[in-house]
C-alpha cells in the first residue's frame, strides 16, 4: 500500500474558545509540502451562536506561513507558520478510510 498520497488535517486555535481544523486532500497537501502556496475556504464554524466562514492561506512548505482569517470582514484568527499549527497526516489513503467507515456502519 502506498502512503505517499496522503492528506492531512491542520488545526489552529486562538483566543480562549476558538479551535478549528481543515482536512486537506492529498493533492492540496502535496502542493503545500512542495513549497507552493494554497488558499482554501474551510467549512466554517460556530462561535457564540454565530456562524463564521474560515479562510486558510498557506505560504508553502512546512516552514511557510499560515494565516487563518474568518468572517466576511476578514478578521485574522491565526497568523504564524504551519509548523506552529497542530498537524496530523492521514495514515492511510482516503479509499481505505472510506471502505473501513462503510464496514464499521454495517
Amino acid at each position: 500500500m502506498r502512503t505517499k498520497n496522503v492528506g492531512a488535517t491542520v488545526s489552529v486555535s486562538w483566543g480562549n474558545d476558538v479551535s478549528i481544523s481543515i482536512r486537506l486532500t492529498p493533492k492540496s497537501w502535496a502542493r503545500i509540502k512542495a513549497g507552493k502556496p494554497l488558499s482554501i475556504r474551510g467549512k466554517g464554524y460556530h462561535y457564540e451562536g454565530e456562524f463564521f466562514r474560515d479562510y486558510w492561506n498557506f505560504g508553502g512548505g512546512l516552514d511557510g506561513s499560515l494565516t487563518v482569517a474568518y468572517g466576511e470582514d476578514g478578521g485574522t484568527g491565526f497568523d504564524g507558520e504551519l509548523k506552529d499549527a497542530q498537524l496530523e497526516e492521514d495514515r492511510e489513503p482516503a479509499a481505505v478510510r472510506k471502505r473501513r467507515s462503510r464496514q464499521e456502519k454495517n
